[in-house]
């Protein structure tokens, strides 16, 4: 792999584990921490939860969908609003490139999601946009956060804080 493919695959980890991050911290589930340092070739980051019960029966098909969906916000061209129809695809399409590129538990824990709970969530992750913008910031610099570092660093930017 060349070193542009390999920093390019990095800044993807960043902002597809920054959208897992901001969805923990939008719905006030804990983590112990969030990578971007690679377990091996399949996994190349990870949020790891914290210990213990966490309530994420309903909370898991977002915090699946919003790895992708940040990953797939990243690669969308600057200044066209994600409900564009401009240019050669549609956001839908980064956004199903983002999901077969990435870990298949995220694509399996999704299929429960009907259209308007996609619309819905990915309306919340736009507004939320800024903030996981400063975490993949964060996990380019420090490769490791943690959850107390990620509410520090959201803590002006989520919607829920202001």
């Amino acid at each position: 792999m060349t070193e542009a493919t390999t920093e390019t695959r990095r800044t993807e980890t960043a902002f597809h584990e920054a959208g897992h991050v901001v969805a923990y911290l939008m719905w006030g589930i804990p983590f112990s921490a969030a990578t971007i340092v690679p377990a091996d070739e399949h996994l190349l980051g990870l949020v790891a939860p914290s210990p213990g019960p966490v309530r994420m029966t309903f909370a898991g098909p977002f915090l699946s969908f919003a790895g992708p969906w940040a990953q797939a916000r990243a690669a969308w061209p600057t200044g066209l609003p994600v409900d564009s129809d401009e240019g050669e695809f549609s956001f839908d399409d980064y956004l199903t490139s983002a999901f077969l590129a990435g870990d298949q538990r995220d694509f399996d824990e999704c299929g429960s999601y009907g259209q308007d709970a996609h619309d819905l969530r990915a309306g919340e992750l736009e507004r939320e946009w800024p903030a996981g913008c400063a975490v993949a910031e964060a996990l380019l610099d420090l490769e490791t956060i943690t959850h107390d570092k990620a509410e520090a660093l959201t803590a002006d930017l989520l919607w829920r804080s202001r």
